[in-house]
């Protein structure tokens, strides 16, 4: 594996969840198999880019995905909220906010 920021493949693992199902993947009968995957926490020791170990190839991933961000008024509000809390702070501290 190399590092998605650097390229580099020196990692330090921060914490290993084990295996886990995908969130949002509901089961369509009873007790049918339930695919997991390992999650595992590791930040790259070049770059300090803390990610997860074993990526699931977007098709798996996204392919019932239901949540729509821009239908969504909570995550507009929050976003608002955090982008006048971060010019407020950059306008007090005289940093250039990007």
């Amino acid at each position: 594996m190399k590092c998605r920021g650097c390229l580099s493949e020196n990692f330090f693992e921060i914490l290993d969840f084990g295996s886990m199902p995908l969130i949002n993947s509901f089961l369509s009968k009873k007790n049918s198999p339930e695919i997991q995957y390992p999650l595992k926490l590791i930040k790259c020791d070049n770059c300090h880019l803390v990610q997860i170990e074993t990526c699931v190839e977007p098709e798996i991933l996204f392919k019932d995905y239901v949540y729509i961000p821009s239908a969504s008024t909570t995550i507009k509000e929050h976003f608002k909220e955090l982008s006048e809390k971060a010019i407020k702070i950059s306008k007090k501290k005289n940093h250039l906010l990007l």
